[in-house]
């Protein structure tokens, strides 16, 4: 007689929490300048997660938003090698800045296919914050 032993199953939602709770850290070039923008691109994004993972979508197509929100925050925090006056502005507005009218900025780790999926989440990005601007 085997006796086999289940992990506990996590919800979808704590999963995610503890994923993003480890972005500004992997985001970060220079972590004492990166990681305070990068917290502050995950408080503004977690509103997003939540509302994320209670919408009626599959677990993968969750997972993929989830992926695609971590890599346009990469992106962000990257932009502000180029530009650090961007360190100056809110993660609202790199955000804002970044998926404008809807589209993510080009990321250079995705083929075609995989850009249209990230155009994707920003749009849902987008519909969400403004759905928030109103509330």
């Amino acid at each position: 007689m085997s006796s086999s032993r289940k992990k506990p199953v996590v919800p979808l939602q704590e999963k995610f929490m503890a994923m993003i709770d480890r972005w500004p850290r992997v985001w970060a070039f220079e972590e004492a300048k990166d990681k305070k923008a990068g917290k502050a691109l995950v408080e503004l994004l977690r509103p997003f997660i939540v509302h994320l993972c209670e919408q009626d979508l599959s677990p993968k197509t969750k997972r993929q938003h989830l992926y695609n929100t971590w890599l346009i925050g990469g992106e962000i925090i990257r932009d502000v090698q180029y530009y650090p006056e961007h360190r100056r502005w809110s993660a609202r507005r790199m955000l804002n800045e970044a998926i404008m009218e809807g589209e993510a900025p080009l990321c250079r780790h995705v083929d075609e296919a995989g850009q249209r999926s990230l155009d994707s989440t920003a749009k849902k990005i987008c519909k969400f914050l403004a759905s928030q601007d109103q509330a």
